[in-house]
């Protein structure tokens, strides 16, 4: 699925730039398990239990008045947005699909890129996320939020009956 466009902003209105993104992965944390009735060692995944999260981006061009802010040194709020295009067999046209990206982050390094005569600079940062969500053409595929017990995963909220049993 090629995509169109990235574009990047700050606190969901200052304008960031363009560029590329590369999202989270994601780890389930694991306990070793061994003893009788078990031949060797499994690892068991610890339900509701993520390592950490940490995304990149990389802006190939940057709006001077608002480059600050992956500079500061607080959590910001992304919102990254993009459209794909994919080849549709039924209609033989292609479809657009819309993706934005929302998390909570704050800058882990910052790499200012080198500069090349008639090439992009290609700053870089990567991203220690707090909070993150993806939808694609409306519908949350992904939101993860450890602080607020959140846990959305293919649209499957994996947390609620443990939010309402503790009254959140």
């Amino acid at each position: 699925m090629p995509n169109i466009a990235w574009e990047f902003y700050v606190d969901g209105n200052r304008f960031l730039g363009t560029g590329q993104l590369t999202l989270p992965s994601f780890e389930h944390q694991t306990v070793e398990m061994k003893g009788a009735g078990i031949d060797g060692a499994v690892d068991v995944v610890i339900p509701n239990s993520d390592s950490k999260m940490e995304m990149s981006i990389t802006l190939n061009d940057v709006d001077d008045k608002n480059a600050d802010a992956l500079c500061e040194e607080k959590v910001i709020s992304i919102s990254a947005y993009n459209v794909s295009e994919k080849y549709d067999r039924a209609t033989g046209g292609f479809v657009q699909d819309q993706q934005i990206v929302e998390a909570d982050v704050r800058v882990k390094t910052n790499n200012h890129g080198s500069f090349n005569p008639g090439e992009l600079i290609g700053v870089e940062q990567t991203l220690i996320c707090y909070k993150y969500k993806r939808t694609i053409n409306g519908k949350v595929i992904t939101h993860k939020s450890p602080f607020d017990r959140i846990n959305i995963v293919n649209g499957n909220d994996q947390n609620a009956n443990i939010r309402s049993l503790l009254g959140l």
